[in-house]
Order: structure tokens, then C-alpha cells, then sequence
């Protein structure tokens, strides 16, 4: 009987680790389940887009790419940073910011227009080698919660960059600090996996498990249609994208199952709203289909055949959805054959970052 309370005071060190391995493995398995880091590190912003660059070039689908030509300006950020976009990045996520309308009786404001972006990279660099390179361009840096944040002369404008991290790196040209300022906040927290932006903790539920790349977007309502008012908020485009979805919120994704499945749901504020995408939507799609069945090069290409075949239109309630599925090939050819890029020599870590380019039979 006197070793009772001894054996019991040896069971209270046990269940303590017992209970921290538990809270441990339900933290892991949040993670899994939640945003990857770099989207949910983005500020607030209009649209999110995610790139799961290590497992695309796993699967294989950079492996095509052959030789590649450097402007000089990123053969130069190679050189002394070692750093390469195309063989050490491992995932990238972009927030868009939507230019807002001014203030009634504000002057015009010629940059309002001017795309801007916050950006979060994971990959493997030399942060030291990566300073030594930007902090000369630089014209002042500050700090923010022990970060070091640059301020980077660009076109004009200013490009803030920052390293969070051994493995993470952040850039934005928005005009103030508060987005890189989030950005570091949003690094500095202990708030759960399913933390981040508004639109994406909203949202992200939305994207199919182990998707390769999504896109979160809120698109302002009667896009292209009518002048912007401060209730319009959302990014606002006048094309397809915006004549179909206007008013709603779009989630996209590319997973891979064997084949690539691609995923486009708008989120519409009431069902008649999702009938109209839907309907405008399968309009399109019959014309395009038609025009592609006309085509002097019908049949050419059976991976992009099988594309146009698999597209599906639907409705769901208050969402439209479009569907479709592809061979691995035609991601290839994407990838691979983008249009000959016009020139630009800008260094990074611009908002986004300059690309190695391709030209000839060298294909990116």
C-alpha cells in the first residue's frame, strides 16, 4: 500500500508527456489539413494564388524544359545569390490587391491603377548571400518585430522585401508597409493552422485536398460594367472572367489523380445569381466548342481534344461549377510552351519576381 502514491506520482510525468504528444499530433494533423504557410502568411488582399512548385517539378513537369536563357539581370542574381527560381523554389503564394476608387473631391492619382501584389516564397537560399545582394539597391530599411524589411527602388515605385525566415522570404509594392507589416504579424503569431487572411480562412474549405495550385478571388460586382464605387469590392476585370463571374467569388484549383483536375466554382449571393453564371457560362462553352469543332486544326492536338471534351458545367445551389480533366501532357505543353515573352530585365525580388526565359528550342 505505500507504494501506491509513489506509483502514482510516477504516472502523472507519463500522462504529461502522453498528453503532449497528443496535442502535438492534433496540431500536425491541423497543419496538414489547413492553408499551406505561405498563403495563410499573406495579408488581407482581393485574390490569393498558390503554387505548389516542388511537387509540380517532382511530378515532372518542369523536366522538359531545356535549355534555358537568362536575362542578365537574373543571370546576375543567380550568380551571387546562387539562388534559382526554377530549381530552388519550393512553393509560392501571391496576394492581389485591388485598386480602390478615390475619395470624393481627392485629386486623381495616377498609380491607382498600378497592379499591386504581396508575395510569400518558400524555398532553400542563402539568406546572407540574398541581403548582401539587395541591401546596396536598397534606399532604407527598417525594423519591424526584429525583421529587417528593405525598401527597394523600382520602376519608379517601391518594392519592400524582407527574409522571415531560413526557409521564407516576403516582398510587396504596395504603397505602405501595412502589407508586409501583416505579412510579419502573421509570422510572429501562434494562432491555429486555419489562421490567415479573411478570404482565405473563408474560403479555403473550397479547394480540393492536395491541389497543386488554387486561386481564391473575389470579383467585384458588374466588373467592366459600370464606374467603381467604394461598395465594389473585389478585383475589377473587364473580360470573360468578369462579364461571367462578376459579383462572386471564385475558387479554382489543378489537382492530380492520374489525370489533371481542374476545378473552377463560383460562389454567387443567391441561387438565381449562380443559374446566370451557369447558364452564361455553358453559353460560352458551346460557342467555343463549336468554334474548335470548325477548326481547319480539329483533331491535331488529342490533349487538348480530350480537354474541351471533359468540360462540364453545373449548378449547385448558390454556386456554378466548372469541371474538366486533362492528360498530364497538355500541363506539360503549358508549362513548357509558354508565348514568347516580351522583354524585361528587371532584377528580383520584384513583385513578382523575375523568371528565367526561354526562346527557340529551348522551352520553358
Amino acid at each position: 500500500m505505500r507504494q501506491f502514491p509513489r506509483m502514482r506520482r510516477r504516472a502523472i510525468p507519463i500522462l504529461v508527456v502522453v498528453v503532449l504528444l497528443l496535442a502535438a499530433a492534433v496540431f500536425f494533423v491541423l497543419r496538414r489539413a489547413g492553408p499551406p504557410e505561405a498563403a495563410r502568411l499573406l495579408p488581407d488582399a482581393d485574390a490569393i494564388l498558390y503554387v505548389d512548385v516542388a511537387s509540380l517539378r517532382r511530378g515532372g513537369v518542369f523536366s522538359h524544359m531545356g535549355a534555358v536563357t537568362r536575362e542578365p539581370g537574373y543571370e546576375d542574381f543567380v550568380r551571387q545569390t546562387g539562388f534559382q527560381f526554377e530549381r530552388d523554389l519550393d512553393q509560392t503564394a501571391f496576394a492581389v490587391h485591388a485598386s480602390r476608387p478615390p475619395a470624393p473631391g481627392a485629386p486623381p492619382n495616377p498609380d491607382a491603377d498600378y497592379p499591386r501584389y504581396s508575395e510569400v516564397f518558400e524555398g532553400r537560399f542563402d539568406a546572407d548571400r540574398i541581403f548582401r545582394y539587395f541591401r546596396p539597391r536598397s534606399s532604407g530599411s527598417e525594423r519591424y518585430r526584429g525583421i529587417e524589411v528593405l525598401s527597394i527602388p523600382h520602376e519608379g515605385r517601391t518594392v519592400r522585401f524582407a527574409i522571415l525566415g531560413p526557409n521564407l522570404a516576403t516582398a510587396s509594392n504596395t504603397v505602405s508597409f501595412d502589407a508586409i507589416h501583416q505579412i510579419i504579424d502573421h509570422y510572429r503569431s501562434v494562432a491555429l493552422p486555419f489562421a490567415g487572411p479573411p478570404l482565405l480562412a473563408g474560403h479555403y474549405r473550397r479547394v480540393p485536398f492536395a491541389a497543386l495550385a488554387w486561386l481564391i478571388a473575389r470579383v467585384a460586382p458588374d466588373s467592366g460594367r459600370s464606374a467603381p464605387t467604394p461598395a465594389m469590392s473585389g478585383i475589377r476585370i473587364s473580360s470573360l472572367l468578369g462579364d461571367l463571374a462578376a459579383g462572386s467569388v471564385v475558387v479554382g484549383s489543378l489537382r492530380f489523380t492520374g489525370k489533371v483536375e481542374l476545378k473552377v466554382e463560383a460562389l454567387a449571393p443567391d441561387e438565381a445569381h449562380a443559374r446566370r453564371i451557369a447558364d452564361n457560362a455553358g453559353a460560352w462553352l458551346s460557342m467555343l466548342r463549336a468554334l474548335e469543332s470548325g477548326s481547319e486544326t480539329r483533331g491535331s492536338d488529342p490533349d487538348v481534344k480530350a480537354l474541351f471534351d471533359s468540360l462540364k458545367v453545373e449548378q449547385q445551389k448558390e454556386s456554378a461549377v466548372l469541371r474538366a480533366e486533362f492528360p498530364p501532357k497538355l500541363l506539360e505543353k503549358i508549362v513548357t510552351e509558354p508565348p514568347t515573352p516580351v522583354g524585361g530585365t528587371a532584377p528580383p525580388p520584384t513583385t513578382a519576381p523575375a523568371q528565367p526565359q526561354s526562346r527557340g528550342k529551348g522551352k520553358k
